[in-house]
């Protein structure tokens, strides 16, 4: 089985349950992503991801392309 990766991404401008089910599943999309849990009150996007399949700059401009305020974690 391949390593998996878990990071927290930050993300601004949900508002609703409908903001994080969009993030969801637009992450949902991505190959080589396993879950991804966006949470509006603590502004972040739980991620776990294959990195021989995806990277966190395509993870953040995924979010990005819904409509939402994400970057990189440090």
């Amino acid at each position: 089985m391949a390593e998996t990766v878990s990071v927290e991404i930050p993300t601004r401008g949900m508002h609703c349950r409908s903001c994080e089910s969009l993030i969801e599943l637009t992450l949902g999309d991505l190959d080589g992503v396993i879950s991804a849990k966006a949470d509006r009150s603590a502004e972040a996007t739980s991620v776990t991801y294959d990195p021989a399949r995806v990277d966190v700059q395509a993870i953040v401009e995924a979010i990005r392309s819904a409509g939402y305020e994400a970057s990189a974690p440090e």
